[in-house]
Formats: structure tokens, C-alpha cells, sequence
């Protein structure tokens, strides 16, 4: 409910938040008795962290989006769908295996993987194999991989166990839900009416398609992102930092921790790697890779994002599945090494 009125607001939003921004900016230079403090921090102070974190977000995504976008383009008006369709193999198995491995073919963040998950579901893709997709692409990319070998350089088995449990878990969680028999079930009423009229577009020139298909997945994700983005600086402001950096040393604790951290900053996973290193001294390894796995397949931004294609009851599954499985991945790692 609270993301339907967000949604149908989101111009008025951020058009008062970028007011409300001026507003207390013009109150810090000049009316210093307004900035009282609230658990120690001023309003101002509050209020300057939630907008810098809100844009630092919207920032950071917006570039992956509009690649994103641009790959949802090129899939819905020159890739056929006899053409993708025909080299899954059948098998159920199989098919997820080799879908998970599409996101190294397209370097962007879990941000921009939606609008490319969402068209491969136009094109004939179930539910289950876009999840996959979903989950698989941010970690199984080279960027992100290049990534976190530099910035793990002095350990390279983090990189090697962050690709193979996102691999693992991805698979695993799409794999579940392919034995739901009625995929289109797991869609919005709203997008599976956009599945059921796909072929209307069909008539319309490649250009006029592209046109269309960029403005339509362009505002449809901004929107989103901007509410996720919202969500998620509102959680970091309240959330005190140093409660969570309290529990680093905890071999259970510490992975529940960054975990939860992971799914607050919503950080993208092109980046999430040299974010993570600033508690290589203080949180157990095993937890830093459970941040390293869980941030780029959920969190605040990506749920929100998600909420435009599938229904609420796969987004809880996805969630427990891969949040489980993440602390598992994490209790192993700090046993074993």
C-alpha cells in the first residue's frame, strides 16, 4: 500500500524532497537555533545524510540503468523469441544453469538487470529462469569479478567462493520455483497484461519499437529506484552504524549483521567489494562474504524494482531462500577458513 501511493506519487516526492533540501541548507547557513539534536545528530545533520544518500544511490544506479534499458531494447526489438527459446535446452536443470551464466554478457548492476529480466519475459522466459537470471547476473559478471579481485587482492578465494555461491544459490532459488506449473501466476496483473498484449507491437516499426520500449522500461525502473532509493537512505539514517560495527566478531552475529547491511545501503555490485574491504579488519570473513553474496541479489532498491514484475509472495520467497542461504554460506566460510 505504502509503495502504491509512493509509486503513483514519485514526481511529487522528489520534487519536495529537492525544496525541502534548499529549505534546510538556507536553515544551516543562516538560523543555526533550528539544528537541536536528535540522538546526538542535528535535524540538519539527519536531514543532510538522507538527501546526500538518496542521490548518492539514484547516482550510482543511473548509469547501469540506462545500459540496462538499452540491453532491454536491443532483446525486445532484435533478438526473436524463436531464437533465445530454441538453445534452452528443455531440461529443467540445464536451462537455469546456462541462464544463470547470460549475466556475463552484460556488465551491469542488479539495477539494470531488471528491465533486461523484464523483456526476457516478454520474449517467453518463465518466471523461475528470469529469477535465475536476476540473481545470477550481478555477481557472474566480469566487471564484478575484476572488481572484487582487487579490492580482495591479498585473499583470492573470495573472489572465487563470492562467484561460485552466487552460481549455487541463484540456480537453487530459480530452480524451486520452476515447479510452480502456472509461471504467469507469479506475475503483477499489470505486467502479465503486458506479456498477453505483446504481440499488438508487432506491426510497428523497429525504430518506433525501440522508442517505446526505452521511454516505457526507462520510467517505469526510475520511478522504483527513486522509492527504493528513498527507503533505503531513511533506513541508514535511523539505523545507528555503530550498533552493527558492536556485533563484527560474533561468527553468527556478524553475518546477520552485515547482511542487514547489505540489504540498507543497497550499494550496486560493481562497487559493493571495495565497500565491504572498509570491515575486513573488524567482521569476520564469513560475514563479509555473505555481504558480498546477499547485497547484490537483494535489498531495499532491488525488491522495490522487482515489485513491478513479480507478485509480493515470490519476492518474500526469493528473500528467505537467498537470506538462509547466505547465512549458511557465511557460517561455513568462518568454520572452515
Amino acid at each position: 500500500m505504502i509503495l502504491k501511493i509512493l509509486k503513483n506519487n514519485i514526481n511529487k516526492i522528489v520534487f519536495a524532497i529537492i525544496l525541502f533540501a534548499l529549505f534546510v541548507y538556507q536553515i544551516q547557513d543562516g538560523y543555526r537555533f533550528f539544528t537541536f539534536s536528535i540522538t546526538g545528530q542535528s535535524i540538519v545533520s539527519r536531514t543532510q545524510d538522507f538527501l546526500t544518500l538518496v542521490l548518492s544511490i539514484i547516482v550510482e544506479a543511473f548509469p547501469f540503468i540506462i545500459l540496462g534499458v538499452v540491453f532491454s531494447v536491443i532483446v525486445g526489438v532484435f533478438v526473436k523469441e524463436e531464437w533465445i527459446l530454441k538453445r534452452i535446452p528443455k531440461n529443467r536443470i540445464l536451462s537455469h544453469v546456462i541462464i544463470s551464466f547470460v549475466g556475463i554478457f552484460m556488465p551491469v548492476c542488479e539495477c539494470g538487470n531488471i528491465p533486461v529480466a523484464r523483456r526476457l519475459v516478454l520474449k517467453g522466459f518463465s518466471v523461475s529462469q528470469s529469477i535465475t537470471f536476476l540473481l545470477a547476473a550481478p555477481i557472474l559478471n566480469p566487471i564484478t569479478y575484476l572488481v572484487t579481485a582487487e579490492a580482495f587482492s591479498y585473499d583470492k578465494s573470495v573472489v572465487v567462493i563470492r562467484m561460485v555461491a552466487g552460481f549455487v544459490i541463484a540456480n537453487f532459488v530459480g530452480i524451486l520455483i520452476s515447479f510452480k506449473k502456472d509461471q504467469n501466476d507469479l506475475l503483477t496483473p499489470e505486467f502479465y497484461q503486458q506479456v498477453c498484449e505483446i504481440h499488438e507491437h508487432d506491426s510497428k516499426s523497429k525504430f518506433r519499437q525501440a522508442l517505446e520500449i526505452f521511454e516505457e522500461e526507462f520510467i517505469q525502473v526510475i520511478k522504483v529506484l527513486c522509492i527504493g532509493a528513498i527507503l533505503a537512505a531513511l533506513s541508514q539514517t535511523l539505523i545507528p552504524r555503530e550498533f552493527i560495527l558492536s556485533l563484527g566478531q560474533n561468527p553468527f552475529l556478524s553475518i546477520i549483521a552485515m547482511i542487514i547491511l547489505a540489504f540498507v545501503v543497497s550499494i550496486c555490485s560493481n562497487v559493493d567489494a571495495f565497500f565491504a574491504l572498509s570491515y575486513a579488519n573488524s567482521f569476520t570473513i564469513g560475514s563479509i562474504l555473505s555481504f558480498l553474496v546477499f547485497g547484490p541479489m537483494i535489498d531495499i532498491k532491488i525488491l522495490a524494482m522487482m515489485k513491478t514484475t513479480y507478485k509480493t509472495k515470490v519476492l518474500v520467497m526469493v528473500l528467505i531462500l537467498v537470506t538462509l542461504m547466505s547465512i549458511l554460506l557465511g557460517l561455513l566460510v568462518n568454520y572452515f577458513k
